[in-house]
Protein backbone atom coordinates (compact mmCIF):
# COMPACT_ATOMS: atom_id res chain seq x y z
CA UNK A 1 0.00 0.00 0.00
CA UNK A 2 2.61 2.55 0.89
CA UNK A 3 2.81 6.43 1.85
CA UNK A 4 -0.38 8.25 -0.07
CA UNK A 5 1.16 10.16 -3.77
CA UNK A 6 2.29 13.78 -2.71
CA UNK A 7 1.24 16.82 -5.36
CA UNK A 8 4.49 16.88 -8.07
CA UNK A 9 5.45 20.53 -6.76
CA UNK A 10 5.19 19.25 -3.40
CA UNK A 11 7.03 16.03 -3.44
CA UNK A 12 10.83 16.13 -2.33
CA UNK A 13 12.85 14.79 -5.10
CA UNK A 14 16.44 16.11 -4.10
CA UNK A 15 18.68 14.40 -1.57
CA UNK A 16 20.91 16.20 0.31
CA UNK A 17 23.64 14.64 2.44
CA UNK A 18 26.01 16.22 5.58
CA UNK A 19 28.33 13.77 8.02
CA UNK A 20 28.32 14.75 11.45
CA UNK A 21 30.64 13.45 14.23
CA UNK A 22 29.07 11.45 16.84
CA UNK A 23 28.94 14.53 19.12
CA UNK A 24 26.95 16.70 16.57
CA UNK A 25 24.56 13.49 15.47
CA UNK A 26 23.85 12.96 19.40
CA UNK A 27 23.10 16.68 19.99
CA UNK A 28 21.02 16.85 16.73
CA UNK A 29 19.40 13.87 17.67
CA UNK A 30 18.40 15.15 21.09
CA UNK A 31 17.18 18.41 19.67
CA UNK A 32 14.81 16.84 17.14
CA UNK A 33 13.52 14.33 19.71
CA UNK A 34 12.63 17.44 22.08
CA UNK A 35 11.00 19.59 19.54
CA UNK A 36 8.91 16.06 18.97
CA UNK A 37 9.89 16.27 14.99
CA UNK A 38 11.59 13.49 13.33
CA UNK A 39 14.98 14.00 12.24
CA UNK A 40 14.70 14.58 8.49
CA UNK A 41 12.34 17.29 9.40
CA UNK A 42 14.10 19.08 12.03
CA UNK A 43 16.96 19.12 9.58
CA UNK A 44 15.15 20.01 7.04
CA UNK A 45 13.71 23.04 8.73
CA UNK A 46 16.73 24.45 10.38
CA UNK A 47 18.59 24.45 6.49
CA UNK A 48 15.34 26.37 5.22
CA UNK A 49 15.06 28.63 8.16
CA UNK A 50 18.79 29.71 7.80
CA UNK A 51 18.17 29.71 3.79
CA UNK A 52 15.24 32.18 4.33
CA UNK A 53 17.49 34.28 6.78
CA UNK A 54 19.77 34.60 4.96
CA UNK A 55 18.45 35.38 1.25
CA UNK A 56 20.70 34.77 -1.61
CA UNK A 57 23.48 37.39 -2.31
CA UNK A 58 23.66 38.14 1.58
CA UNK A 59 26.01 37.02 4.05
CA UNK A 60 25.14 33.44 4.52
CA UNK A 61 22.63 32.90 1.48
CA UNK A 62 24.74 30.21 -0.22
CA UNK A 63 22.08 27.81 -1.30
CA UNK A 64 19.32 28.24 -3.77
CA UNK A 65 16.65 26.12 -5.01
CA UNK A 66 15.54 25.52 -8.39
CA UNK A 67 12.45 23.65 -8.70
CA UNK A 68 11.90 24.37 -12.02
CA UNK A 69 14.68 24.89 -14.24
CA UNK A 70 14.88 25.05 -18.31
CA UNK A 71 17.96 24.11 -19.67
CA UNK A 72 18.57 25.52 -23.30
CA UNK A 73 21.39 24.73 -25.88
CA UNK A 74 23.33 27.54 -27.50
CA UNK A 75 20.60 27.81 -30.24
CA UNK A 76 17.78 28.36 -27.53
CA UNK A 77 16.48 24.77 -28.23
CA UNK A 78 15.29 22.96 -24.82
CA UNK A 79 17.66 20.19 -23.86
CA UNK A 80 16.12 19.12 -20.18
CA UNK A 81 13.63 20.26 -17.94
CA UNK A 82 14.07 19.77 -13.76
CA UNK A 83 15.27 20.96 -10.81
CA UNK A 84 18.88 22.84 -10.04
CA UNK A 85 20.66 23.58 -6.92
CA UNK A 86 23.36 26.73 -6.58
CA UNK A 87 25.91 27.00 -4.25
CA UNK A 88 26.30 30.68 -4.90
CA UNK A 89 29.05 31.01 -3.08
CA UNK A 90 31.28 28.53 -5.10
CA UNK A 91 29.62 29.82 -8.69
CA UNK A 92 28.59 25.83 -8.93
CA UNK A 93 25.68 23.85 -9.28
CA UNK A 94 24.02 20.68 -9.88
CA UNK A 95 21.66 20.27 -12.49
CA UNK A 96 18.32 17.28 -12.18
CA UNK A 97 17.01 16.39 -15.48
CA UNK A 98 13.56 14.88 -15.01
CA UNK A 99 13.06 14.67 -18.99
CA UNK A 100 15.15 15.19 -21.53
CA UNK A 101 13.98 16.98 -24.81
CA UNK A 102 13.83 15.14 -27.91
CA UNK A 103 16.29 17.32 -30.29
CA UNK A 104 16.72 16.80 -33.71
CA UNK A 105 20.70 16.21 -33.10
CA UNK A 106 20.14 14.20 -29.54
CA UNK A 107 22.24 16.38 -27.29
CA UNK A 108 23.03 15.46 -24.24
CA UNK A 109 22.49 17.18 -21.15
CA UNK A 110 26.26 18.41 -21.18
CA UNK A 111 25.58 20.61 -24.07
CA UNK A 112 23.78 22.83 -21.94
CA UNK A 113 24.92 26.17 -21.95
CA UNK A 114 22.14 28.12 -20.03
CA UNK A 115 19.71 27.16 -17.34
CA UNK A 116 16.52 29.38 -17.31
CA UNK A 117 14.04 29.70 -13.92
CA UNK A 118 10.33 29.64 -14.41
CA UNK A 119 10.60 33.32 -13.14
CA UNK A 120 12.78 34.53 -16.07
CA UNK A 121 16.28 34.34 -14.78
CA UNK A 122 19.18 33.20 -16.64
CA UNK A 123 22.38 31.32 -15.62
CA UNK A 124 25.28 31.16 -17.81
CA UNK A 125 27.13 28.32 -17.54
CA UNK A 126 31.01 28.38 -17.80
CA UNK A 127 31.76 24.43 -17.23
CA UNK A 128 29.64 21.91 -17.18
CA UNK A 129 30.61 18.18 -16.31
CA UNK A 130 29.00 15.06 -17.52
CA UNK A 131 26.20 13.22 -15.69
CA UNK A 132 27.17 11.61 -12.33
CA UNK A 133 25.54 8.30 -11.44
CA UNK A 134 25.72 6.82 -8.27
CA UNK A 135 26.23 7.95 -4.38
CA UNK A 136 23.26 9.06 -2.72
CA UNK A 137 21.63 11.07 -5.38
CA UNK A 138 19.76 10.81 -8.68
CA UNK A 139 21.46 11.37 -11.88
CA UNK A 140 22.74 14.79 -12.44
CA UNK A 141 25.11 17.38 -14.17
CA UNK A 142 27.62 19.49 -12.02
CA UNK A 143 28.59 22.97 -13.36
CA UNK A 144 29.95 26.61 -12.96
CA UNK A 145 27.69 29.43 -13.35
CA UNK A 146 27.38 32.88 -14.01
CA UNK A 147 24.05 34.71 -13.09
CA UNK A 148 22.61 37.00 -16.60
CA UNK A 149 20.28 39.63 -16.19
CA UNK A 150 17.58 39.42 -18.51
CA UNK A 151 17.65 37.92 -21.79
CA UNK A 152 20.93 36.17 -21.83
CA UNK A 153 23.98 37.24 -24.76
CA UNK A 154 24.86 34.23 -27.04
Amino acid sequence: MGRPKLPKNEARKILIGAKFSPPEARSVEQSARESRLDKSKWIRERLLEHAQSHPAGGSGGSIQYLEEVTALDKDDQVVATGAAILYLASGTGEFFPEQRHQTRERKPPRSTTRLRTSTGHFYKLTEVEGICQGGNKPPHLHFEFAAVRGAPDR
